[in-house]
């Protein structure tokens, strides 16, 4: 059966970065060139075995560096979120067949955005949902309004998506459940340790890859953090860590074999 691997990174926005943010994190890895060239070393890593890269908080100018360093091999697509420094990437093995990209903006006046790639027969989007402050309701945040127009814009019955991101909220949160009722799956419910960020001093998985039931998924293991670890660190570049999954076509989903 036919498989595709997937990466999904929240990269962290060189616009982002103010040092008082990241007290554990010597201030000479937050230095912009410094930082980018460490986030294109991760990318470079890529290049011979995965096949979709999802990037969210990616300007224009490190999107065009990712392009470049990803090389011919990928095409790639970029949307700006309105208003704001960055945006969403997707970049794909040109392997798996011509490639037709889509965006979207949420229309609830934040700026944010999702870009989708339609390719070898199944779509993928991605897209960066809302952050809002712990005591707003779960029920009225409106990351779960912007994943309820996401599903509903691109995502028909019948037909194999993708869905990565940044999401900003935990698997157990109301704001995942717009997903999972519309059939999506997490990619990472086999690690349920596993953790993507620790920001205000806890652990948490708010990175996700969602998929309908036409793969399984294989999820990579992530290096184990705790509240206090330093991220951005040495070894990560960003706040965020890497998600990877290998999602087998479980129904004839229409994954298109790479090339060798």
């Amino acid at each position: 059966m036919n498989a595709i691997d997937v990466v999904s990174w929240n990269v962290l926005a060189d616009s982002y970065v103010k040092p008082e943010y990241w007290p554990n994190t010597p201030p000479e890895l937050l230095e912009p060139q410094r930082r980018r060239a460490a986030l294109l070393d991760r990318l470079g890593t890529y290049v011979g075995d995965v096949d979709v890269v999802c990037l969210q908080e990616i300007e224009p100018a490190m999107f065009a560096a990712a392009e470049a360093r990803l090389g011919a091999p990928f095409e790639g697509g970029f949307v700006k979120k309105q208003g704001k420094p960055d945006g969403c990437a997707i970049f794909v093995r040109r392997s798996l067949g011509a490639v037709d990209f889509a965006e979207h903006a949420y229309g609830d006046g934040t700026g944010h955005v999702a870009l989708a790639a339609r390719f070898g027969g199944i779509g993928i989007a991605t897209t960066h949902l809302k952050w809002e402050k712990p005591e707003v309701p779960p029920e009225e945040r409106l990351g779960r309004g912007e994943l309820l127009e996401l599903v509903s814009a691109w995502l028909r019955p019948g037909e194999p998506w993708i869905v990565c991101g940044d999401l900003n909220a935990d698997a157990s949160s109301p704001v995942l459940r717009v997903a999972f009722d519309r059939g999506l799956r997490d990619a990472y419910a086999t690690l349920p340790d596993a953790c993507t960020a620790n920001s205000n001093a806890k652990r948490k998985r708010i990175d996700f890859i969602l998929h309908t039931d036409h793969f399984e998924a294989t999820p990579a293991p992530l290096p184990a953090i705790d509240d206090m670890t330093p991220l951005p660190s040495p070894t990560e570049p960003s706040d965020h860590l890497a998600i990877r999954a290998r999602l087998l076509a479980s129904r004839g989903g229409g994954v298109k074999k790479r090339a060798s």
